[in-house]
């Protein structure tokens, strides 16, 4: 998305996350994830609830809790409320 100019919003990278899930591709929804992330663009319950719900309808519940687990662990990280 950067090499052609455009700069995500959580609103993007929520679509992008909830497709990846839907279609059961988690390793491209947790990359994005990551990039979310990394970016600096906050989560809100929406794209935290894509994941663990991508991830819940698979019966990867072990990444679900991994991932809150990771959550919780990152110094100074929170989820927004919208």
């Amino acid at each position: 998305m950067y090499r052609r100019g455009t700069i995500a919003d959580n609103i993007t990278y929520s679509t992008l996350i909830h497709g990846f899930c839907q279609v059961g591709d988690f390793v491209d929804a947790r990359d994005i994830f990551k990039d979310m992330i990394s970016n600096g663009v906050c989560l809100d319950t929406i794209t935290f609830r894509n994941m663990l719900a991508g991830l819940c309808s698979k019966e990867e519940l072990q990444k679900a809790v991994a991932m809150l687990e990771d959550l919780q662990k990152s110094e100074g990280y929170q989820l927004e409320d919208e």
